[in-house]
């Protein structure tokens, strides 16, 4: 596995193929973003010449030269697979560490379990418990 910067093109190639993607991980919020003082970066991981995970991350300086990074509604990347997990992660710090960066915000869009349109929990065994817990 490889951690890569990607460029716009490549990110916008990818970002609606991962089951999990939303519209705060585009091309078109980081164009919305960066009208607001955000800096964007593009993100991934590369396996046999294959993006496997990516992520926009936004950065803001707070305090003086220190910026708060924020990749909105969590990563494109497979939850399950913690390898792949760790790998991306460990490398997302090492990299907002060289850049100043002093707090990293995710907050992915994960189901929990399954629900009716009342709310009602539905009994199907479906249970994202191991991601929600993971550290």
């Amino acid at each position: 596995m490889e951690f890569i910067e990607l460029t716009r093109e490549e990110f916008s190639k990818i970002q609606n193929k991962f089951p999990n993607s939303t519209f705060y991980q585009t091309i078109e919020w980081a164009n919305i973003k960066e009208q607001n003082d955000w800096q964007t970066s593009f993100l991934g991981v590369k396996k046999q010449d294959k993006i496997i995970a990516a992520c926009l991350l936004l950065s803001k300086k707070i305090l003086y030269t220190e910026k708060l990074y924020y990749s909105p509604r969590g990563f494109l990347i497979d939850y399950h697979d913690k390898e792949l997990l760790d790998f991306f992660i460990n490398n997302i710090i090492k990299y907002i560490k060289q850049r100043n960066g002093f707090a990293l915000k995710i907050d992915p869009l994960i189901e929990y379990v399954h629900h009716d349109n009342q709310g009602n929990i539905i009994e199907d065994n479906f249970n994202n418990q191991k991601i929600i817990d993971y550290q």
